[in-house]
């Protein structure tokens, strides 16, 4: 299968499917997790044959240890905005101090590949 019918499968699938596979999700959620995986997939030259494959070789994930995310995303304290008006004074914002993104950075669970 090409990859882009791997990205096309990584959109159908269920969003509790790509939350079970990372543990300690600091600010990554399934749409995020799910659009940087298909983004990656894409611009890979090697085909995968499953999204099992491709989320191994993405994360790094072995049988014999836990994968890494890492992802550059909008930040949630501040949601882009750049500043903290919490306190009624505004202030650059302490979390991403205003550069509007911060990296998150999660682990990620091998997942088995199906028999063909």
């Amino acid at each position: 299968m090409h990859n882009k019918g791997i990205a096309f499968a990584i959109h159908n699938l269920p969003a509790h499917v790509l939350s079970a596979a990372v543990r300690g999700d600091r600010g990554l959620d399934a749409t995020t997790v799910r659009q940087e995986f298909v983004s990656w997939v894409v611009s890979q030259r090697d085909e995968f044959t499953s999204w099992q494959e491709a989320w191994n070789a993405w994360t790094g994930a072995h049988q014999s240890h836990p994968g890494r995310i890492e992802a550059y995303i909008l930040c949630q304290l501040c949601r882009g905005r750049m500043f903290d008006i919490r306190t009624g004074v505004p202030r650059p914002c302490p979390n991403c101090v205003a550069r509007k993104r911060v990296w998150a950075r999660a682990t990620a669970l091998w997942q088995p590949i199906p028999a063909p």
